[in-house]
């Protein structure tokens, strides 16, 4: 059982290595002065640690793959959100003051998004997959025919040119459903 792992363990510790690639890279801004050399020990250290996290709770956390790809969404929008909000009007040229707090404040912010999609998708797991419902086409929003609204995971699909154009063109599927 421990050598075979299902698809929804390997997605927590694929997961939660990646929480630990990131805070491992976002701790290492933090280091005063500035090493370059010292981010590959950093990111190495955090996979590691998240991996042995990942490894170490796979069988205690009940969390689907679709669940942990929105997990993964709330710890990329937690990073993201200090830099995009935070760092603009902290940003000074004279020091690196600026960059260490706001890598310090995004490895806390990422953890927010992470117990936030955690608390949101709650009941996403147990929304009765009996396998009688004709599945909704993938989208990131979906009706199955039973009439219940789910969250999927959006995939971009191609899409061919209009006649007489050439190209290749790309949609992502926002709301889709099966009636």
């Amino acid at each position: 059982k421990y050598l075979d792992p299902t698809v929804d363990q390997v997605a927590v510790v694929n997961s939660l290595s990646s929480y630990g690639l990131a805070t491992g890279l976002l701790l290492g801004v933090m280091i005063d002065p500035p090493r370059n050399d010292a981010y590959s020990l950093q990111a190495f250290l955090g996979s590691a640690g998240g991996i042995t996290a990942g490894v170490l709770l796979r069988d205690k956390l009940e969390v689907s793959r679709k669940r942990t790809l929105w997990l993964d969404v709330g710890a990329a929008s937690g990073a993201a959100a200090t830099w995009v909000l935070l760092y603009p009007l902290i940003a000074d040229s004279g020091s690196n003051n600026d960059e260490q707090a706001a890598g310090g404040i995004s490895v806390l912010t990422m953890a927010g998004g992470v117990v936030t999609a955690y608390l949101l998708t709650r009941g996403m797991d147990d929304a009765g997959d009996d396998g009688d419902d004709k599945a909704a086409p993938q989208a990131l929003l979906g009706r199955t025919a039973d009439g219940r609204w789910t969250l999927g995971s959006p995939m971009l699909s191609p899409v061919a040119p209009p006649p007489g154009r050439r190209g290749l063109g790309f949609q992502l599927q926002l709301a889709a459903g099966t009636f």
